[in-house]
């Protein structure tokens, strides 16, 4: 466990605990490039977006990049980095993680309980296969980050959670049979 660690340190710059999930940075980013696929300008510019986001409206979204998930299944990885990082506001469990696997070649998107009615699991699916996969092909990791971060900024914003809508319970109408009788 040990040499894991220390392994996996100086293999890939960065620290994890003993499941082999990356820590996070001090102090904290909400753009966190381990797997070193954006510039220092195109870091600033995301971290600079999610920050006026997450102030204006308390959702939380963070992107991590890693090198590889050492066996792991993807979406235990990113569930583990949710929990252990403290994505979102407590209480209201409003925090989306895009994490991507550049030695993997995977990426998944976890959505908090909170938001789950905005950003359902098809439409991040939508976003990984629309946004992110056809840009990464070409190499262009910024553009599919950027255009996900977009994408999960919409689905959150045009689709409202049910609770968010007002019920309003309909006025009683009389069926036809109670305003006149029976006709027999």
């Amino acid at each position: 466990l040990l040499f894991f660690t220390f392994f996996s340190i100086h293999l890939f710059g960065y620290d994890a605990d003993s499941n082999g999930i990356v820590k996070p940075t001090s102090p904290p980013h909400l753009v966190n490039d381990f797997a070193k696929l954006l510039t220092e300008e195109q870091i600033t510019t995301l971290e600079n977006d999610l920050v006026a986001y997450n102030d204006s409206t308390s959702t939380q979204i963070c992107i991590v990049t890693i090198d590889a998930l050492n066996g792991m299944p993807i979406a235990d990885y990113a569930l583990q980095v949710g929990r252990n990082w403290g994505i979102g506001q407590k209480g209201k469990n409003n925090g989306v993680l895009l994490l991507i696997s550049k030695n993997d070649r995977e990426v998944d998107i976890e959505v908090g309980y909170g938001l789950e009615a905005h950003l359902t699991d098809y439409g991040c699916h939508a976003i990984i296969q629309n946004s992110i996969v056809p840009n990464f092909k070409e190499g262009k990791y910024y553009e599919g980050i950027s255009s996900a971060v977009y994408s999960i900024k919409y689905f959150i914003a045009e689709y409202p959670a049910a609770s968010n809508y007002s019920y309003s319970t309909p006025s009683y109408q009389p069926s036809f049979f109670e305003k006149y009788g029976y006709l027999f």
